[in-house]
């Protein structure tokens, strides 16, 4: 009985939708907002989380990258709440033409990036100002204090700038990409390689290479505090566990993306990815990627590691698996696509 009334509910439209994701962006920004403070200020240690260039560098980080991973979260996830049947476009709520979807990241215009360098700017600025004003380098308050106020403090501007997108693009967006499954598919795909680079590898790219700048610059010189030394353990584990996590990211989200992609002929069918590949990839490639550092540092007998070339190595680590998660996500996606309207089809 509660099924049929599930089935006979009415779908909720796209404005529905949309005020939907306005909710849904706020999970989104405070998932994103606890874990990076927490990684870079807590779990990668506190000895430096008072320092005023720390903050400056944090707020820079998170005001120019998160609102572009959330904004990115809340297309793919309202195309595939779409295709899932989670909502419909009702009369009325029609769109642009879908010119927009030749690139997914035309569809993140940059109106975050640029309210989120301002931001930044206005963070970096208010605490170089207390710095000179104070003349101390560090804040006279405990660093939990400083934790939760940086969160405080990236949290609004974000949710700020991420709403104002959500509510002035996201219908029209959507409109239009409903719109371009209605019409004839490409009689040909791009060509994969042309669509790999533009849609999933150059963005992402820079987008994790600046997060693990931040990140790992902090973490490497919170290990040399520490211990006043970073040893080939201290970069292998850093590689190993950011690989790990990389690699899982990278995946589910491009498995997402790419499922829109199929339906708007982007992508052709291609070669299958097999059961066993799903399984390898997260245990070999992190246990590969942290030997390739360990066993050349064993074999040189190498006792102490910069700060710098250590964040160097792992940016490279973080962008080469990233790429091979989003690589593995989209064959693993298309493929449940196509499996899925083949069957449709039947």
């Amino acid at each position: 009985m509660a099924e049929e009334e599930k089935k006979s509910k009415p779908l909720p439209g796209l404005q529905d939708w949309v005020k939907s994701q306005k909710i849904a962006n706020v999970i989104r920004i405070i998932i994103n907002v606890l874990i990076l403070p927490g990684l870079v200020f807590w779990i990668m240690g506190m000895k430096l989380n008072t320092l005023v260039g720390w903050m400056q560098g944090f707020f820079f980080m998170v005001f120019t990258m998160v609102s572009l991973i959330v904004l990115h979260d809340a297309i793919v996830d309202s195309q595939v709440g779409y295709l899932d049947g989670k909502w419909e476009l009702k009369a009325g709520e029609g769109g642009r033409e879908p010119e927009a979807h030749k690139n997914h990241w035309h569809r993140v215009p940059t109106e975050p990036l640029i309210l989120g360098l301002i931001a930044a700017a206005i963070g970096f600025f208010a605490l170089w100002l207390y710095t000179w004003l104070s003349s101390s380098i560090t804040f006279p308050v405990s660093e939990w204090l400083i934790l939760s106020l940086s969160g405080l403090i990236v949290f609004f501007p974000t949710w700020i700038i991420t709403r104002f997108w959500i509510k002035r693009h996201l219908a029209n967006e959507l409109a239009s990409f409903t719109t371009a499954l209605s019409r004839p598919k490409q009689e040909k795909s791009e060509p994969f390689l042309r669509y790999f680079l533009w849609e999933h590898a150059l963005p992402w790219a820079i987008i994790l290479g600046i997060l693990n700048l931040g990140i790992n610059l902090k973490g490497f010189s919170e290990n040399q505090l520490a211990d006043g030394v970073i040893t080939a353990g201290d970069l292998t584990y850093s590689v190993w566990i950011t690989a790990l996590v990389l690699l899982v990211w990278m995946f589910i989200s491009a498995s997402g993306q790419v499922r829109a992609d199929v339906h708007l002929g982007r992508v052709e069918k291609g070669r299958s990815i097999s059961t066993i590949i799903l399984i390898i990839n997260p245990i070999v490639i992190p246990i590969a990627a942290g030997a390739m550092v360990y066993i050349p540092a064993l074999i040189m007998g190498v006792t102490s590691l910069s700060i710098w070339f250590c964040t160097i190595v792992v940016i490279i680590d973080a962008i080469i698996v990233g790429l091979i998660g989003r690589w593995v996500g989209i064959l693993w996606g298309k493929d449940k696509e196509f499996t899925k309207l083949e069957e449709s089809k039947r």
